[in-house]
């Protein structure tokens, strides 16, 4: 008994030394719990499967992998990362031809509520253009505004773009989705082909500049 004791005790301090031995990788002198001298491949992450990105690593000066920390001019969403203050811009084309899922319109009637995927799914994207629109069209609310986020709606069409303003009556967007557009009507558009560009103030999008 007492021996069977004895070796219980050696198998103790055996497990608890090799948890928290360094392992080495055609090294012989390990400096961390694992340590690779050479190249790393890995496989079978889950990307893609419903993960979401929050954060990146990288290799320091000791050629130790950690994390990265990110100044809050750089944004990850669904594992892209993106800078504020660009001056890059991304293009995402919405074509009436053919129009996403999420995006709900009926000819003549104003886009209230509009969903752009602005907060999700086209979240690094910064030009919204316009194909082939049937007939003039008007949106008196987007979905998804976050303090800060800029958006720029192009219009490649003949058609007039416009956009409605959070005091036009028969507007029956959120109170968060609706538009301010400081103009002397209760609607700013386009004349046929332009741009509107506009920014969330953390209450609702505000109108910065109509292009013609």
């Amino acid at each position: 008994m007492v021996i069977m004791k004895k070796i219980g005790i050696i198998l103790f301090l055996f497990l608890i030394e090799s948890s928290f031995a360094q392992v080495g990788v055609n090294t012989t002198n390990p400096q961390e719990a694992l340590d690779v001298n050479g190249k790393i491949r890995v496989t079978d992450t889950d990307i893609g499967f419903g993960r979401t990105m929050v954060s990146i690593i990288g290799i320091d000066d000791n050629e130790t992998l950690s994390k990265i920390n990110l100044s809050p001019d750089f944004v990850i969403t669904n594992n892209t990362i993106t800078v504020s203050g660009t001056t890059s811009y991304s293009v995402l084309d919405m074509d009436f031809d053919n129009l996403p899922d999420y995006v709900e319109y009926t000819p003549g009637v104003d886009m209230a509520n509009l969903d752009l995927g602005v907060n999700n799914i086209n979240a690094h994207e910064t030009v919204i253009r316009f194909l082939n629109a049937p007939q003039a069209f008007f949106i008196s609310g987007i979905q998804g505004g976050v303090p800060g986020r800029h958006v720029l709606l192009l219009n490649s069409s003949t058609e007039h773009m416009g956009v409605r303003d959070e005091d036009y009556s028969p507007n029956s967007s959120d109170n968060e989705n609706m538009i301010l557009t400081y103009g002397a009507g209760t609607t700013d558009q386009t004349q046929g082909q332009g741009a509107i560009e506009m920014v969330y103030d953390g209450t609702r999008w505000v109108i910065l500049n109509i292009r013609n």
